[in-house]
């Protein structure tokens, strides 16, 4: 027994102190990886360079440091004490954005570049930082962009209203704290102090039921009299009055219960001591009601008597009176005024005739800025609409002019002169804004063609003539490619016949594709079709110089992806077609994405792989690969993937290697369609070539039929001519059950032979080599989420790996008078049209897409693209007024000239830009800038027009109420790179290019004009603009039509009030 207690006692022991030894190990590892982390925290501070001694250089707006020995500084430094971040590459200081340095991330404050505290949301919750990264105590928190928080200690943010230390304030659901604005809570109305955020609660008054004496009324109206018919008491637009004008009353009555005399600063909504009508009046009350500012049980109507309804008025101007005093602000009264405002038919979009009617649906329909004696700044002797290519061509059915925006009026000689001022600023970007010729733009793609007019690109062609020579050979002009979004089927004859000065679009191939091959198996349209219906004939096509030079695709940033995405956002929402948020659109985006890997897609495009093997094979065109083919249309650029990436990768090596010579297309009795390329020095099937031809040449077959069978005696039969009898050819891709194989080069690739006559035959059975099947040869139908039916490319065996079938374009000089040329050359461009619509906002700097595009060119360069169509860069808008500003793609901007000044768009600064335009001239790839000449957005100050409600085409809408209407727009301005570089080059463009500046247009029969610089925009320069939901009767005027005006009498028009507003002795009643 005491054995056995000795035992346990000595196992006790040894257990014990096995379990200290075991603690002492975690302490040590404990304490070590705390010093690890300390060290590397050290390192991370020591690896911040302080900067003492050096300058900060600016080149337009862009700013660089240089240190003591003439380096410019890149990524993190501390300089006098503050943290800054400057790019990698470029060494430009990062500026409004994020940047993440070993593990950290920073943000740097946009105007002076020193990182500072901000907020980030992080699966989906907001977390706060300090400057240096790491996170941020509980309390108040100013985050990078103003907003104010409160945090609680469990790191949530505080919402609706909140007492602190004693304090009131109100809090929006997103955290923010309401600063100059009216909140409702609990059942009350408070105001948001301007400065501090501190909340008071207006105090309602209560209407009586009893009514006030006729005499009273009239004795408590007679105080709110304009103080004068002079414009200084009026808030006015050109000297007319509108529903949100203010003016200056002779009294006011102070605290609810003192009239005292005006000040000059006393001013008043006009809505409230006067209202069109007894049922806006009515209106005006209960909305007051409903507001928490007065207190009733009644309903008023218009068909209460005029002294009930002025006694409620009077009883709604004494509460708002008591509660300015209380707030000692005016601005919660006017978001008041212009909420009720917007309440009104007849002073909202009710009233405008919104239409889904052609290009009405884009934004409600158009309004045609009309000449007028009242509205003289606003005339213009041209506005001349619809005079498009089609239009010129056929002299009938002008054109659809309008389409988004503000329409910039292109037939204006001065505006046409502008444009040429903006076409030459793109086209010299780098020179202008940063000294730096190699990143300058190369080419243009125009925008909207079928909406501008025709004379822009006569203007365009005459520039690139004078500028780059682009008419004495191919080599020059094929270095400055111009493409042209016309969808008119008019366009390519037109273009063509004007000299082939920009390349067309070849929308029969577009849309035959789409026909025929993209939407669900068994609705698809015949294969037949494709030789049927086509802009270049390709059953056999040997000729040279001959077709009309153009560019095909297969999708677009607006065409075939927008409209699918936007559907699969309001399935997955539930909310309205194109009003989302970002949050909405990525729920929609991974609906999409899902979608895709689907057989039977709902959102997504069919047999996406076979229309890029037609596509990137067919002679006679420069085809363009979509961003949205290769990579997700959302999130962070290039971050991943489509499940299409990897053919239409293998598909555009293999176009390097194989893609030259004539082309013969045909289409069997299946319609199984068969495309074959003889490779260069072959034109024909009857060709035989040289060496070179016997390794190029390649053989696409494509069906749409998923139930596709060949019978025992049927075959399909690629005939890839004399220069290609008795040779091996290779698999490039091949279709599987489950999905596509694609095979880069000759090893493991299913291997085929030609016969005598250089034929590839193909049967419902795999080809058979030497006894040995090769897997997937045969020819059948397949149902998966890449191809529809079937989907074959074949090339040569033996190219080898450095094989370029590209033809080099000739400095032979050009006689024919034609700028671009169909060829072996000019087919040897690959367009890459390197944006979606839908990219997310870039998390870091190092995100932007042109920091990524500057990363990858090395990979652009390997898939054969020779021209880069980057994304339009021009700072969006933001106003949502449609999708381009809602998703800031850069087609909706206010200012044409900031390309990311200072703060980046979304795509980048401007050194972002210039650094990926060098790097993609660096591999010798083009750079293409999106010139948008159709329209501007959402001008900052007003403008009184004249108009009428019309269709795009200017075409009267005969039920509308707006017919030679006032009407207040959004029509002067343009920014401040707008005021510095509008027309800031025409005296050069003059000097330089004379010729340009006396050529006859052909929409008004005149030269364009340079006398005048158009550095800010107004009226005159447009044909009209989008209805803006202002409404019929927003320019305020009498039951009699007659326009209230306080301006200077002409014989135009003359001082006319409301009568409410105008002592008895000095105006009749109106």
């Amino acid at each position: 027994m005491a054995q056995a207690v000795l035992e346990a006692q000595k196992r006790s022991s040894k257990k014990q102190g096995g379990e200290n030894a075991k603690a002492k190990k975690q302490v040590a590892k404990s304490t070590t990886k705390q010093r690890r982390k300390k060290q590397t925290q050290e390192k991370k501070a020591a690896a911040v360079s302080k900067i003492s001694k050096g300058k900060y250089v600016d080149l337009k707006d862009t700013r660089f440091y240089v240190d003591s020995h003439g380096n410019k500084l890149k990524g993190l430094n501390k300089i006098n004490g503050k943290l800054q971040y400057f790019d990698q590459i470029s060494g430009a200081q990062v500026k409004g954005e994020f940047a993440k340095v070993d593990g950290t991330t920073y943000y740097f404050d946009q105007i002076s570049g020193n990182a500072v505290p901000y907020v980030l949301t992080e699966d989906n919750k907001i977390s706060a930082y300090q400057s240096d990264g790491k996170p941020a105590k509980w309390g108040f928190f100013t985050a990078q962009n103003g907003d104010i928080y409160y945090f609680n200690e469990d790191g949530s943010y505080a919402a609706g209203l909140q007492t602190i230390d004693g304090i009131v304030y109100f809090f929006d659901e997103a955290g923010h704290l309401a600063k100059d604005t009216l909140e409702t809570a609990d059942g009350s109305t408070y105001y948001a102090d301007a400065a501090t955020g501190q909340v008071v609660k207006l105090i309602p008054q209560r209407i009586p039921s009893r009514v006030s004496s006729a005499k009273a009324i009239a004795s408590f109206a007679a105080h709110n009299v304009a103080h004068s018919a002079n414009k200084k008491s009026f808030e006015e637009i050109d000297g007319y009055l509108t529903a949100d004008s203010w003016y200056r009353p002779k009294e006011i009555l102070v605290d609810g219960q003192l009239w005292e005399k005006s000040g000059k600063a006393d001013f008043r909504p006009l809505l409230m001591s006067w209202w069109p009508t007894k049922s806006i009046q009515a209106d005006y009350i209960n909305y007051m009601i409903e507001q928490g500012i007065v207190e009733s049980k009644r309903k008023f109507t218009a068909k209460d008597s005029p002294r009930v309804l002025n006694n409620a008025v009077q009883n709604v101007q004494i509460a708002l009176e008591k509660n300015l005093t209380i707030t000692a602000s005016a601005n919660w009264l006017r978001q008041l005024i212009h909420s009720f405002i917007k309440t009104e038919a007849i002073w909202n979009k009710s009233s405008e005739s919104v239409s889904s009617d052609g290009l009405q649906s884009l934004q409600g329909g158009f309004l045609t800025y009309k000449n007028s004696r009242l509205t003289p700044k606003a005339n213009s002797d041209y506005r001349i609409l619809g005079y498009v290519p089609s239009y010129i061509k056929n002299n009938e059915n002008k054109g659809s002019e309008f389409l988004l925006a503000n329409d910039i009026d292109n037939s204006n000689p001065v505006v046409q002169a502008e444009e040429l001022n903006w076409l030459h600023y793109l086209l010299n970007f780098g020179s202008i804004t940063g000294n730096d010729a190699a990143a300058n733009f190369d080419g243009i793609r125009v925008d909207a063609v079928d909406n501008v007019d025709a004379d822009l690109l006569h203007i365009a062609a005459e520039y690139f003539k004078n500028a780059y020579h682009v008419d004495q050979s191919d080599q020059a002009a094929n270095a400055h490619l111009s493409i042209l979004e016309d969808w008119g089927s008019d366009d390519p004859q037109y273009i063509y016949d004007q000299g082939a000065n920009q390349l067309t679009m070849d929308d029969y191939f577009v849309g035959q594709m789409n026909y025929s091959l993209e939407n669900k198996p068994g609705t698809n349209d015949k294969m037949l079709r494709f030789l049927q219906w086509y802009l270049i004939d390709r059953a056999n096509n040997s000729t040279e110089n001959t077709a009309i030079p153009n560019y095909t695709f297969v999708r677009a940033h607006d065409s075939n992806s927008q409209d699918q995405i936007q559907a699969a956002v309001q399935a997955a929402t539930g909310g309205e077609y194109g009003v989302f948020n970002w949050e909405q659109l990525q729920q929609g985006l991974e609906l999409y994405y899902k979608d895709q890997t689907a057989t039977n897609k709902q959102y997504n495009r069919h047999n996406m792989p076979s229309t890029y093997a037609m596509l990137l094979t067919n002679k006679d065109t420069i085809p363009r690969v979509y961003y949205g083919d290769m990579y997700l249309e959302g999130g962070q650029y290039m971050s991943a993937k489509t499940i299409y990436y990897d053919t239409i990768a293998n598909l555009l090596r293999t176009r390097i290697k194989y893609v030259a010579g004539g082309q013969t297309m045909s289409v069997d009795h299946n319609d199984i369609l068969t495309s074959i390329r003889f490779g260069k020095g072959a034109l024909t099937a009857d060709d035989h070539g040289t060496d070179e031809t016997r390794t190029e040449g390649i053989g696409v077959i494509v069906s749409n039929n998923t139930d596709l069978k060949l019978s025992d005696d049927e075959q399909v039969v690629l005939q890839m001519g004399a220069a290609h009898r008795n040779q091996a050819y290779r698999a490039a891709v091949l279709t599987t059950e489950s999905g596509i194989v694609n095979y880069t080069s000759d090893e493991g690739a299913p291997i085929v032979y030609t016969d005598d006559e250089g034929n590839l035959i193909f049967k419902n059975r795999d080809v058979v080599i030497d006894g040995l099947s090769e897997a997937n040869t045969s020819v059948q139908g397949y149902a998966n989420s890449q191809v529809t039916g079937y989907l074959a490319v074949w090339v040569p065996v033996g190219a080898a790996t450095n094989q370029d079938a590209r033809t080099s374009a000739a400095a032979t000089p050009s006689t024919d008078g034609k700028i671009f040329h169909s060829n072996a050359a000019l087919d040897s461009n690959v367009l890459f049209e390197g944006f979606s619509n839908f990219i997310s906002y870039p998390e870091i700097h190092d995100d932007n897409a042109n920091v990524v595009i500057a990363k990858n060119v090395g990979l652009f360069k390997s898939l054969g693209f020779t021209s880069f169509e980057l994304a339009p860069q021009y700072r969006s808008s933001g106003d949502k007024t449609f999708l381009d500003s809602t998703i800031d793609n850069g087609y909706a901007f206010t200012d044409r000239y900031d390309l990311g000044f200072g703060k980046p768009t979304k795509y980048g600064t401007v050194a972002d830009l210039r650094n990926a335009i060098k790097t993609l001239h660096a591999v010798g790839i083009q750079a293409i800038a999106d010139w948008v000449p159709d329209q501007i957005y959402n001008l900052p100050t007003k403008e009184l027009v004249t108009v009428d409600r019309t269709d795009e085409r200017g075409n009267l809408l005969a039920d509308s109420k707006i017919h030679n209407r006032l009407y207040v727009a959004n029509t002067i301005g343009g920014g401040k790179y707008q005021k510095l570089y509008g027309g800031a080059f025409l005296n050069l463009l003059e000097t330089e290019y004379p010729d340009l500046f006396t050529a006859i247009q052909s929409s008004n029969g005149k030269a364009i004009d340079p006398s005048v610089r158009i550095t800010s925009w107004s009226a005159k320069y447009f044909n009209g603009t989008n209805i803006l939901g202002r409404g019929s009767d927003y320019v305020l005027r009498s039951p009699h039509s007659n326009y209230f005006y306080v301006g200077e009498n002409s014989a135009v028009a003359q001082k006319f009030l409301p009568s409410t507003l105008v002592a008895e002795h000095d105006q009749s009643n109106e």
